[in-house]
C-alpha cells in the first residue's frame, strides 16, 4: 500500500484502487483494467455517485479496455504522490501513470485534493505514438465511414460519474469576447437530447443537494474542435468534455495536457458558492494583485495622442493623489503598434518592444523614481506574438522579466491573445509559468478577455487578474458604451459563479462622456448616475480607473480620491470573502447589491427603484453605514431604505 497524508487529506493506493479522501469527500477509483472507473463518491455524507458502468476517461479515436476486436493492453505503470504546486492551491495530488503497449499510448491522471473542501479535480496528460482512428471531417456523413465510431468514440471525456438520484438542472455558459457581447452569463435549462454548452453543469437531487462539474477551460464559443457540446448526459452518467484537445492535436512525441475538470457538491443547493470557495483556495497565488486599484489611461480614448514623458509624469502625480496602487502604461510606448500585429501580421522582435526615444528619451527611467515618490507601482501593456503561436515565449518572458528586474514592473497587461491551436495555448502557458517561477510569484498578469479566442474566466486565472471589458463613454463606434448600470448587472451575474475579486471592473471618467455616443441610440446617458455609484459598482472587485487621471476635473478627482481611500481602508475585509449577489437582478428598477460573507454589503438603488426593499441577509444584529451618497438605513430584518434614486451604500453588517 502507498499513501500520503496532508492536513485532513488521505490518499491511498492498494490493489489497483485509488482512494482519495478528506474530511468532506471520499472517492474510490478502480484501475484494475488500466483506465479509471469510479466505484463510489461520497461528499458531505451524501452518496453522490455509484459505480460507473463505463470508464471515467475516454480518448477520442482510441478504444477502451475490454473490446473483443479492438484489443488494448492498458496497465498501470506507476503511482506517485506530491504536494500541490503553489499555483494549484494548497493540498496534495496523486498521479497514476498508465501505458497501452499496443498503441504506445501513455496516459497520466493527476487528481488534486484540497483540505476541508467538498471538491476535487482531475487533469490528464496524453502521449501517443499513433494518431486516433477517427474521421475528423463532419462532412463525411456516409454512415459506412463511421462504422467504428461507437468503439473509438467521438468525444474525449475528462471525467465521468454515475450520479445517484441527481437530475441535471442546467449548464452555465460564459460569454467573454466582451467587445461583442454584454451578457457574460447564460444559464441554459437542461433539455434531453439537446447539446449542453458551458463551463459549469449543475444537477440537483430531491432534497436540494447540488452537484457540479466545473471545467477550467476557455468559454464554449472560444474553444477549438468539433465536439458538439461541453457535457454528455446518458441516463444518470454525466460526462465532462472540454479537454481542449482535438484528434488532430495528437501526434507522436508531443505530450498534451487536458483542461482541468472539478467536481463537487453543495448540500445547501448553492453550487456556485462552493465553486467560489474552491476558487478562493485555488487562486490564492494572486493575492498580491487581488483588490489592487489600477489606473489605465486607455479609457480616455486618446492615450496614444497624449503619450510622452511629461504627460506620463503628470499622470503618475495625479494617480498618486487618487490613492491608486498601480499605473498601467498602455499601447503606444513601444516602437511598434498593436495594429502591426493584429492587422498587418508583422513578425515582432525585441526591437519592436523598445520604448520610443521621441516620446520617452530616458526610456522608463525618468518615470520610475517619480512613481515611487507618488507611491504608485508601474505596470505595462504587452501583446505576445499570437501570429507565431507564442513559439517565442522565452523571448517574450525575457523582455518582461527584464522590466521586472531592472525597472520594478510587477504586473503586465497581456493583450491580443489568440488560442487558435493547442500549441499556442501551451506556449502561452509556458510564458505565464516562466514569469511566475522566475519572479518567485511577484509578477502577475492582467489577462485581457475582450476579444479573440482566449482563456476566459477559468483558464490561467491563477496567474493574475481578468481584464473583463472595454467600455468607453467617448467612442461612438463601441458596440457597448460604458454605463454603471450595465457594469453592475454584469458584476451581479458573474458573482453567482466566480470570484469577482479577480476581475478588473472599469470605472470611466464622467468628464469623457459624450452624449452623442448615447442619444442617437436611445441609450441612457451614464451621467444620470453620480460618480460615487460608478465607483461602488466596482468596489468588491479589483477597480480599474479607466481614465487619464491628469485630465480629471477637480471635483471628480476629489470624489475618486475619497472613495478609493475608503476602499483601501476596507478591502482586506472582502479580498478573501465569498461574494454573492443579493436582491433582484439589476434592471434599472431594483434595490440590489452584493454581499460578502465577512459581513459587508454593497447596496444600490437604481434610477427607477423604490425607496425600500427587503434583502435576504443572514441574521443581522447591527449595521454600520461606512459610506453612502444619500441617506441609507438597514433594519435588522434586512429592510434597506435609501433616500434618493441613483444612490449606493457600503454597509458593515454584524
Amino acid at each position: 500500500m502507498k499513501n500520503i497524508v496532508f492536513e485532513d487529506i488521505r490518499i491511498e493506493w492498494q490493489n489497483d484502487q485509488l482512494l482519495l479522501a478528506n474530511s468532506r469527500l471520499t472517492r474510490c477509483i478502480d484501475f484494475s483494467q488500466g483506465l479509471p472507473k469510479t466505484i463510489s463518491l461520497e461528499i458531505d455524507r451524501v452518496n453522490t455517485a455509484l459505480e460507473n458502468p463505463a470508464f471515467d476517461f475516454h480518448l477520442a479515436g482510441f478504444s477502451d479496455p475490454g473490446h473483443a476486436v479492438f484489443v488494448s493492453d492498458y496497465k498501470v505503470q506507476a503511482v506517485t504522490f506530491a504536494e500541490n504546486l503553489p499555483t494549484d492551491g494548497s493540498g496534495v495530488c496523486a498521479t497514476v501513470q498508465v501505458f497501452d503497449s499496443i498503441r504506445e499510448l501513455a496516459l497520466s491522471f493527476t487528481y488534486y485534493m484540497y483540505p476541508a473542501l467538498p471538491v476535487m479535480a482531475v487533469q490528464t496528460t496524453i502521449l501517443a505514438q499513433v494518431t486516433p482512428q477517427i474521421y475528423f471531417n463532419f462532412r463525411q456523413t456516409n454512415p459506412a465511414l463511421h462504422g467504428n465510431d461507437a468503439v473509438h468514440g467521438l468525444h474525449t471525456v475528462c471525467d465521468s460519474l454515475q450520479l445517484k438520484d441527481f437530475a441535471v438542472q442546467k449548464t452555465v455558459e460564459f460569454q467573454m469576447c466582451t467587445d461583442c457581447s454584454d451578457e457574460p452569463v447564460l444559464e441554459h435549462a437542461y433539455q434531453a437530447n439537446k447539446e449542453l454548452y458551458g463551463n459549469i453543469l449543475l444537477a440537483n437531487n430531491a432534497v436540494g443537494n447540488q452537484f457540479f462539474f466545473l471545467q477550467e477551460a476557455p468559454p464554449s464559443n472560444e474553444r477549438r474542435g468539433n465536439e458538439p457540446g461541453d457535457f454528455l448526459v446518458h441516463g444518470n452518467v454525466i460526462s465532462s468534455l472540454g479537454s481542449g484537445i482535438t484528434p488532430a492535436d495528437i501526434t507522436p512525441e508531443r505530450i498534451l495536457e487536458t483542461n482541468r475538470t472539478v467536481c463537487g457538491l453543495a448540500v445547501d443547493g448553492d453550487g456556485g458558492k462552493v465553486i467560489k470557495e474552491y476558487l478562493r483556495h485555488r487562486l490564492k497565488v494572486t493575492e498580491n494583485a487581488v483588490g489592487a486599484i489600477t489606473v489605465n489611461p486607455w479609457g480616455c480614448g486618446r492615450f496614444p495622442k497624449l503619450l510622452n514623458e511629461e504627460f506620463l509624469k503628470n499622470e503618475l502625480r495625479a494617480a498618486g493623489k487618487l490613492n491608486a496602487d498601480t499605473y498601467q502604461i498602455d499601447d503606444g510606448y513601444e516602437h511598434g503598434k498593436l495594429q502591426d500585429l493584429v492587422l498587418r501580421n508583422r513578425k515582432l522582435d525585441t526591437a519592436f518592444w523598445q520604448p520610443r526615444e521621441d516620446l520617452l528619451p530616458q526610456g522608463f527611467a525618468g518615470l520610475l523614481s517619480l512613481a515611487k515618490e507618488c507611491n504608485i507601482k508601474p505596470s505595462l501593456w504587452f501583446a505576445p506574438s499570437s501570429n507565431r503561436e507564442y513559439r517565442d515565449w522565452r523571448e517574450s518572458a525575457d523582455i518582461l522579466l527584464k522590466h521586472f528586474r531592472e525597472e520594478g514592473f510587477e504586473s503586465f497587461k497581456l493583450d491580443a491573445v489568440v488560442f487558435n491551436t493547442y500549441e499556442a495555448e501551451a506556449n502561452f502557458k509556458k510564458l505565464l509559468q516562466t514569469l511566475y517561477n522566475e519572479s518567485n510569484g511577484k509578477v502577475t498578469v492582467n489577462l485581457d478577455v475582450t476579444n479573440g479566442t482566449r482563456g476566459g474566466l477559468f483558464k490561467f486565472t491563477e496567474y493574475g487578474l481578468i481584464f473583463l471589458e472595454n467600455r468607453y463613454c467617448c467612442h461612438d463606434w463601441a458596440n457597448y458604451p460604458y454605463h454603471p448600470g450595465n457594469t453592475l448587472d454584469n458584476v451581479w451575474n458573474l458573482a453567482k459563479y466566480t470570484r469577482i475579486q479577480n476581475l478588473q471592473i472599469e470605472v470611466a471618467n464622467p468628464g469623457d462622456c459624450d452624449p452623442n455616443v448615447y442619444t442617437p441610440r436611445n441609450l441612457e446617458v451614464p451621467t444620470d448616475y453620480p460618480l460615487e455609484y460608478w465607483l461602488l459598482a466596482a468596489f468588491f472587485a479589483s477597480p480599474l480607473l479607466w481614465m487619464a487621471p491628469s485630465l480629471l476635473s477637480q471635483e471628480n478627482a476629489e470624489t475618486i480620491s475619497k472613495l478609493m481611500m475608503i476602499y483601501r481602508q476596507n478591502r482586506a475585509h472582502w479580498r478573501d470573502a465569498v461574494i454573492s449577489p443579493i436582491g433582484n437582478r439589476p434592471d434599472g428598477k431594483q434595490i440590489t447589491g452584493l454581499y460578502a460573507d465577512t459581513g459587508y454589503l454593497l447596496v444600490f438603488r437604481e434610477k427607477d427603484a423604490p425607496e425600500s426593499a427587503r434583502l435576504a441577509l443572514p441574521g443581522c444584529k447591527n449595521a454600520e453605514i461606512i459610506y453612502s451618497n444619500s441617506k441609507a438605513e438597514l433594519q435588522l430584518d434586512g429592510t434597506i431604505t435609501i433616500a434618493a434614486p441613483c444612490s449606493a451604500a457600503l454597509i458593515k453588517v454584524q
